[in-house]
């Protein structure tokens, strides 16, 4: 069925809030309503689960079955009336073959639009109940469409449910462009009628998203205060109730195309009200937790490392969500022997693909831990503003602690030359540092203390070497000089840092690499 992209739905609001339950939710974002993935993760809920959800809030359309096509009139107001056609026959834009749904549960017909167009059943769910309040606030109807008490307000009539292409002007009540004029299917284009409410208004969104993501202005709308909004992801709007905003996500502008008002100045309409439902009635968060998972474990390449050492951490993080994901960064975050949190950036702005395409991203990231002791790290994304930690497929480990410890560096040899030098005289010092580790060691600083036995400060040391890489189980040779200013008994010993310590390097076994020599 042909849709129409430049339809701007008139939203009713008839919210009721005392039914929500009491959730503890974050601050309204204007600037971010949902995310891209919130909209676009259609398999969020089964037929079946949309069915229970719809009778376990006690909802008119839980009981409700598509009639037949009809042409049917509806109260306006108390003086008003709209006669238009109802349409069943919907189908997925671009596909010649349509689907007459007469005789469909509410749920089946959502459950199939949404499948169609790629949206999440819960914002569908979530647009009924902020434009006609047909999931808490509305539990009675009549067969004709007409809502319970006559004269009332027809905006609440399943009929008009979603708020797509209705009109307050009183001399054209509504605006029938949705699809094809077709005798004895749709004669007039009508819009009315729950089917075809479901499925042109979710055909918009999902195309308004692309659309903003694309920076098309086919997402333009000209309100009638007299100004332009133009939809766009990253792209400042005025909205028509006058409120400036900059969606940060292709859905928010979307919502807004569907609905250009916050909801911030009015109450709790706009996109407030759709913020509030939903959070209220769905927890991404644990839908998106138990679907971007670590397909393989977090492997570390040792799992008693000396500070120093360079430890590889490899995992793959998977996405199996019917819909893609871009993950604002994926990291190893982790605890050091003190409690504190450590983060360790792995990758920006991660694109995974649907489940199915290239849906899976490997990870290979290089460390060195600064403190001894016992760290705990496991892989972590950014999504949303949103921390979360990666589940696991069965079997595989996101979770893993291990000790630190200092490196094991001796000193095999240290000589000085002259043996007893005269004060002013050049003097050398020659060491050689053995790596009695099985892994390679990467010093920050070697050098040689330097003090007089009878005045220890101020130190007279010898330079020293930065960034030293040590082959594990080899030795390596290092000279330094220094003319010394003052007679007496001198100490001398080979000291290196690693992480955050500094420590006197020893013969072996414990025993001090200490050498005396007196100067003239």
């Amino acid at each position: 069925m042909k849709k129409f992209l430049l339809l701007l739905p008139i939203f009713v609001i008839s919210i009721i809030f005392t039914c929500l339950p009491g959730k503890v939710l974050a601050a309204y974002n204007p600037n971010l309503v949902i995310t891209d993935a919130q909209l676009t993760a259609n398999n969020t809920m089964s037929e079946q689960q949309i069915q229970d959800f719809l009778v376990a809030k006690g909802s008119f359309l839980a009981n409700f079955t598509v009639p037949a096509p009809r042409t049917v009139t509806y109260y306006i107001d108390s003086t008003r009336t709209l006669t238009t056609y109802e349409n069943t026959t919907i189908g997925p834009y671009g596909v010649s073959t349509e689907v007459d749904v007469q005789g469909w549960r509410a749920s089946r017909v959502i459950w199939q639009v949404c499948q169609w167009y790629g949206v999440n059943p819960q914002v569908a769910l979530t647009i009924i109940e902020k434009e006609s309040s047909f999931i808490l606030g509305r539990t009675s109807g009549r067969a004709d469409g007409s809502i319970a008490v006559p004269g009332a307000n027809s905006y609440a009539t399943y009929a008009w449910l979603m708020g797509y292409a209705y009109t307050e002007d009183t001399s054209n009540p509504a605006v029938n462009v949705c699809g094809v004029a077709t005798p004895g299917a749709n004669p007039s284009k009508s819009c009315a009628g729950f089917a075809s409410q479901i499925d042109n208004a979710i055909w918009a969104v999902a195309n308004w998203m692309n659309l903003a993501n694309a920076q098309s202005t086919g997402n333009n709308y000209s309100c009638s205060g007299g100004w332009s909004g133009s939809y766009r992801t990253n792209y400042s709007t005025r909205l028509c109730d006058g409120d400036w905003i900059t969606p940060t996500s292709g859905a928010t502008a979307a919502l807004y195309r569907y609905t250009p008002h916050t909801g911030l100045t009015n109450g709790y309409a706009g996109n407030r009200a759709f913020y509030l439902i939903y959070s209220n009635w769905f927890d991404f968060s644990k839908y998106l937790g138990d679907n971007i998972r670590l397909s393989s474990s977090l492997l570390l390449s040792n799992y008693a490392p000396a500070i120093g050492e360079t430890v590889t951490d490899t995992f793959t993080i998977k996405n199996y969500m019917s819909s893609p994901i871009a993950l604002e960064k994926v990291v190893i975050t982790g605890r050091d022997p003190g409690g504190a949190p450590v983060d360790y950036p792995i990758s920006y702005n991660v694109m995974l693909d649907a489940a199915g395409g290239n849906d899976s991203a490997s990870f290979r990231e290089e460390r060195k831990f600064q403190s001894t002791g016992v760290h705990s790290v496991w892989v972590s994304y950014l999504y949303g503003g949103t921390w979360y930690s990666a589940a696991v497929d069965n079997g595989k480990t996101n979770y893993m602690t291990f000790n630190v410890h200092m490196p094991n560096l001796t000193v095999t040899g240290l000589s000085i030359n002259p043996g007893a030098p005269n004060v002013g005289q050049e003097v050398s010092i020659t060491y050689t540092v053995k790596n009695n580790e099985a892994k390679d060691i990467k010093a920050d600083v070697l050098s040689v203390g330097n003090r007089l036995t009878t005045q220890w400060y101020p130190a007279r040391d010898f330079g020293g070497y930065t960034d030293v890489a040590i082959p594990a189980g080899q030795t390596v040779t290092y000279t330094v000089k220094r003319t010394l200013d003052t007679a007496g008994l001198y100490v001398a010993v080979v000291s290196a840092r690693t992480g955050n310590y500094w420590t006197d390097l020893n013969w072996g076994n414990g025993v001090s690499s200490r050498s005396y020599y007196w100067v003239r």
